[in-house]
């Protein structure tokens, strides 16, 4: 075989025609490829001639297993530098020999000196699918991966080539941690985790580290927070304690960007396994993370507020407590329990506050109930947020009866002790309307008419009083006060009937039914047959006499008033003249009876001497015939009793003129001239 050829060229021209003695010697070749003389006498002259391509190409395609060696010899010589002939060459040999190993390793090598990664792979693709042993399967596989991992940059055939050769290895742990490796830098996390699956078999107490990592990856590289939170489940079944599953089920629960349902799940993960290992505080703090992102926590945040009642940290069960009562008013046991804490270890200030913000934002009964607990609280402390307090209870609509009763009354007693008058009457005047009891309601009454009284508002204290009165007819207080308070009118007649008709001593009821008399002659009413009333019950006295004489005149029913003064001169013992007096006046005046008058004037005279209404009377009856006589022995009669000799003297002319018999006029002369001689001395006369 020639030197080394210096002249050689790679060229993709088109080839030339070959000479006519190559071209003889190529022919012969083609048609004795097995003759070794041929092909020298053929290589020869290729080299005289410079001519390699057309006896390469011969090569080619004449090739067969006893040519592959030579003809691999004339390219190297020829084409030793040129990857693209050397491995169609090396190629074209494995086509028709598969099985020469020592072609495979040279065109690897080839190929891999050239940097021509994916035919060196193609080339170990093509090998591998043919039947071999196993020891050699597994290098080429090795070969193969270590290629496409390391220098072709196909890390996905890599895998291929490695899971191969995994399978027929399943025990190698250095293959085991390059495709682990390798599976992580293309991050194939689910392929990573059946490689850690993998070894938790046989992992023993380092088993429970590997479910950590698969919880890790499912949480951190995939986001797959139901799967992480599966594989801490399982995990936490054999070993609640493992520091790195509470770890990690400590970032699902804190994590607001993992789903509501993942972080309860985690939630319920760390409350039974800290419940379980005693970590009281570590459990309360984990459910209380799951208030905040919990719709409805009033479920989570009872358990909370349980929990720390139960270490005895009440202070802080209470504004759980506190909050859910102000996001639920009506949660029973949220109030009852701020109650019961507040009574067992202070904290009122807790209790009113949570329940007046909670009754802010209620409506009804509710709102009624829970304003006016928390009033109750501040009653003692802050009386004037308690006085707020019960008036919004007041002004609650559809509020339970009771608590607005209670309200008005507690508001009764808390501005009386303030002296705020104005607001306690108002008070007042509301619970009179409120209260049942028929007792207590006329005490309540009775407070707003004497208040009201004290404030100078004197129409409220009437009414107050009116009201009392239509409860009870017979109320003496409210009868008492009205007619102290009423002027006149028809609501004195009745107030006065009304006092006078309930149990009042007799003089009282006397004096009633006479005031309400003298009313009613006011008013142009029956007060005749009141006072009748009065003299049938009572008898006679002067100011019922009086009320009825001024009664009776008025109506002019003269026959009734004579009849009345006489009744009552023969009962009135001292009063008898003056009764006379106004019976002979009215005979004499109204009636005109003067001889009836005379009789009573007479009488009256009798009974006293001095009454100048008896002794005018007398004198007016000296001037009518028939009583004139009468009437001046009678007048001197009682002057003489006076020892009134003057006034005796100017009557004896008229009472001389009046006598009828001379007889009586000299007896009324001598009568005359005694006087005047032992009163006057004047005996001429």
């Amino acid at each position: 075989m020639p030197a080394k050829k210096k002249t050689k060229t790679k060229s993709k021209k088109k080839a030339k025609k070959a000479p006519e003695g190559l071209e003889a010697a190529l022919k012969k070749v083609e048609k004795s490829p097995r003759s070794a003389a041929a092909w020298d006498e053929l290589e020869k002259l290729a080299a005289e001639q410079q001519s390699p391509d057309e006896v390469a190409m011969l090569y080619r395609k004449v090739m067969s297993k006893g040519i592959a060696k030579r003809a691999l010899a004339f390219h190297e010589e020829w084409s030793g530098d040129d990857p693209d002939a050397m491995s169609g060459v090396l190629g074209r040999i494995l086509e028709i020999d598969p099985g020469a190993a020592w072609a495979f390793e040279r065109l690897c090598v080839e190929l891999t000196q050239a940097g021509r990664w994916d035919q060196l792979l193609g080339v170990y693709d093509r090998e591998l699918g043919g039947e071999m042993e196993v020891e050699r399967r597994k290098m080429l596989l090795d070969d193969a991966a270590h290629a496409a991992k390391d220098f072709a940059d196909e890390p996905e055939r890599a895998l291929g080539y490695m899971s191969k050769l995994l399978e027929l290895d399943p025990s190698d742990a250095r293959l085991q941690a390059s495709l682990e490796r390798l599976y992580e830098r293309l991050g194939k996390w689910n392929e990573v985790i059946e490689v850690w699956r993998g070894r938790i078999p046989t992992a023993g107490k380092k088993a429970a580290d590997i479910r950590v990592r698969i919880a890790s990856a499912y949480l951190d590289r995939m986001g797959d927070h139901g799967k992480a939170l599966d594989e801490l489940r399982v995990l936490v079944d054999v070993s609640p304690e493992h520091e790195g599953a509470l770890e990690l089920l400590e970032k699902l629960l804190g994590d607001d960007g993992v789903p509501k349902d993942a972080r309860l799940g985690a939630l319920g993960l760390l409350r039974t396994i800290y419940d379980g290992l005693k970590r009281d505080e570590d459990a309360i703090r984990v459910i209380e993370k799951g208030l905040e992102f919990v719709e409805r926590g009033d479920v989570l945040r009872k358990e909370v507020a349980r929990r720390l009642v139960a270490l005895g940290r009440s202070e802080k069960a209470m504004e759980h407590y506190e909050t859910l009562l102000v996001q639920r008013p009506g949660d029973v046991e949220a109030r009852t329990s701020l109650v019961e804490l507040a009574g067992s270890s202070g904290g009122s200030d807790v209790l009113a506050r949570a329940q007046a913000a909670a009754g802010e934002s209620s409506e009804g009964a509710l709102r009624a109930s829970l304003l006016s607990g928390a009033a109750e609280v501040y009653r003692e402390s802050e009386v004037d947020k308690a006085i707020d307090l019960y008036v919004q209870v007041l002004e609650t609509d559809d509020a339970e009866a009771g608590v607005k009763l209670a309200a008005a009354r507690t508001l009764d007693d808390l501005f009386a002790k303030a002296d705020r008058k104005k607001e306690r009457l108002d008070v007042l005047q509301r619970l009179a309307g409120m209260e049942q009891s028929s007792s207590t309601r006329r005490t309540v009454l009775g407070e707003v008419a004497r208040l009201a009284g004290e404030m100078g508002e004197t129409q409220t204290a009437l009414e107050a009083w009116r009201s009392r009165l239509e409860m009870d007819g017979t109320d003496l207080e409210a009868l008492d006060a009205l007619v102290e308070s009423t002027a006149e009118g028809e609501e004195l007649v009745k107030v006065l009937r009304l006092r006078a008709g309930a149990r009042v001593p007799p003089l009282q009821r006397r004096d009633d039914l006479v005031r309400m008399a003298a009313v009613q002659e006011k008013l142009g009413g029956e007060s005749i047959e009141t006072l009748l009333a009065v003299v049938e019950e009572f008898g006679f006295d002067a100011a019922t006499v009086e009320a009825l004489d001024a009664s009776l005149a008025s109506a002019k029913r003269w026959p009734e008033l004579v009849k009345m003064l006489d009744d009552a001169a023969g009962e009135a013992h001292g009063r008898a003249a003056r009764l006379m007096e106004r019976l002979g006046e009215v005979y004499r005046v109204e009636l005109g009876e003067p001889e009836k008058a005379l009789a009573y004037f007479s009488a009256a005279a009798v009974e006293d001497p001095e009454s100048e209404a008896a002794l005018g009377g007398l004198r007016a009856l000296l001037d009518v015939q028939g009583c004139a006589f009468e009437a001046g022995e009678a007048l001197a009669r009682a002057y003489e009793t006076n020892d009134d000799w003057k006034a005796f003297v100017e009557i004896v002319d008229p009472l001389v003129a009046s006598a009828g018999e001379p007889e009586a006029k000299v007896r009324i002369l001598l009568r005359a001239a005694k006087v005047h001689e032992e009163r006057a001395g004047d005996a001429e006369v």
